[in-house]
């Protein structure tokens, strides 16, 4: 038993890449067209055309057998999103929040580390009303002592 877990041990390996290929390249899709309707209003017709057709080509990768053309659409797909997502973060009157949620799973640059509070998790920052919250890590003790 253990000499045919062997013998088929490389077939394993690449089904279950070609396996990962695919739900990456399925999540990719639904990703992106996920990220064209919920800003359509955003996207200049320039942006939407280098999308499509990268989408149209990983549809059909994905249709066929070839691992190999599926990782490499995927790329360019990435690629477009994560231009489209760091272009629509720039925009004049686009909230910090808008470009970071333009593609899950592709960063873009659209976090950047030196936002209020990313590095300074102890400062004060004024809220809806006039008091100040602090924020502050803290550790729950057990209420049985």
């Amino acid at each position: 038993m253990v000499k045919e877990a062997e013998k088929f041990s490389d077939e394993d390996k690449k089904k279950k890449e070609e396996v990962e290929v695919r739900n990456t390249a399925d999540s990719l899709v639904y990703t992106t067209e996920k990220t064209l309707s919920d800003l359509k209003d955003k996207i200049t017709p320039d942006m939407k055309a280098k999308i499509e057709p990268a989408l149209k080509a990983l549809k059909d990768a994905i249709a066929g057998k070839d691992t190999e053309k599926i990782k490499q659409e995927s790329e360019n797909l990435g690629k477009a999103i994560q231009e489209i997502g760091a272009s629509i973060y720039q925009q004049p009157g686009a909230q910090a929040g808008e470009g970071a949620s333009a593609a899950p799973g592709f960063d873009g640059g659209a976090e950047s580390a030196t936002e209020e509070g990313a590095q300074e998790p102890h400062k004060k920052k004024k809220g809806k009303g006039k008091e100040e919250a602090i924020d502050a890590e803290y550790k729950v003790e057990d209420e049985k002592k």
